[in-house]
């Protein structure tokens, strides 16, 4: 089996977007999600024998935008498995708005034993890694972290919302409390048109974690920390918005 593409169209509709009219991350992050399951279940790579039992996790993840996503524009995502290397398993997507390419996203997988909490080779479980062909994508490599400084500006506590069916804290939550965090007066004149996040550790239901913040010129960095242990680190760039 190879590497065929999934694709997908959708209406970014009002519950999708925040009160600048553009599309939330967290949102787009939960469709990419469903759409690498759909995808790894046309491969191969899944199948609903596997719920409860093994989970492929994002380690890492580069997103790139031209522009901001508007409410009322129709979306076409696309992905592909783009190939492996050890443990780690990479996928792509590109994101375009009447026909014309305006983001895209690099990201890294692994599969993981949900009982046991340790990661699992494929091959192990039954699942056979498709031929990956290569292809062009709008986003070709995982661009690495910023080195910004950092201090502790909040503490939040993980809620029943934020867990998904792996029993820790869901993808899309994570962007949800960085925008949170972001300055809201910079949002106005700016977006965010590349950002990188690594997730080091798992959070687990009903963990404190500390959220560390850190801005130079128009960068930013943010880390998630769990008694000094740091679990998520994300960092990005603010563009300003063409009029």
């Amino acid at each position: 089996m190879k590497n065929s593409e999934t694709k997908e169209e959708y209406e970014i509709e009002y519950q999708n977007v925040d009160y600048y009219g553009e599309y939330k991350y967290s949102d787009l992050l939960s469709k990419l999600s469903n759409l690498a399951t759909k995808n790894a279940i046309e491969i191969g790579l899944w199948n609903e024998s596997f719920n409860g039992k093994y989970g492929w996790v994002l380690v890492k993840q580069t997103v790139k935008l031209k522009r901001p996503l508007l409410i009322g524009e129709k979306l076409t995502v696309s992905t592909r498995a783009k190939g492996e290397r050890k443990i780690q398993y990479f996928r792509t997507y590109d994101l375009k708005v009447n026909d014309e390419v305006i983001g895209g996203i690099y990201s890294i997988w692994t599969l993981i034993d949900i009982e046991k909490r340790r990661i699992v080779r494929p091959q192990k479980v039954g699942i056979s890694i498709p031929e990956c062909e290569e292809y062009p994508s709008f986003v070709e490599k995982y661009e690495p972290l910023l080195d910004i400084e950092t201090k502790k500006v909040q503490t939040r506590k993980v809620s029943y919302s934020d867990i998904d069916l792996n029993k820790h804290m869901n993808n899309a939550r994570y962007l949800e409390w960085v925008m949170d965090l972001l300055p809201q007066e910079k949002k106005q004149d700016f977006f965010i048109d590349e950002m990188t996040m690594h997730y080091l550790k798992e959070i687990a239901p009903k963990s404190r974690v500390d959220l560390y913040y850190g801005q130079e010129d128009d960068c930013f960095k943010i880390e998630f920390k769990i008694d000094d242990q740091t679990h998520f680190v994300i960092s990005g760039r603010f563009k300003e918005k063409k009029v």
